[in-house]
């Protein structure tokens, strides 16, 4: 066993989490309203609802990603 008191996740995802939620968040609903408005100009390609969505969850899991990585990484320096 080992320290049993120790969080398994530590501040980097507690962090990274809380980065993907602030970021994701307004995202999604900006994919909700494109996605409700659903109008393009005529002779253009819309995108679809799935590229919407999976676009804003890509950019937030990114988000997330990068700032508990390097959360993790300063936290090693000390």
């Amino acid at each position: 066993m080992g320290d049993g008191d120790k969080p398994a996740g530590g501040a980097g995802l507690k962090w990274g989490c809380a980065t993907a939620l602030l970021v994701g968040a307004p995202l999604g609903f900006g994919a909700l309203g494109l996605a409700a408005l659903g109008h393009c100009t005529p002779g253009t390609t819309c995108p679809t609802d799935a590229q919407l969505f999976g676009g804003a969850f890509l950019i937030a899991a990114l988000c997330g990603l990068a700032v508990g990585a390097a959360i993790d990484r300063l936290r090693r320096r000390d």
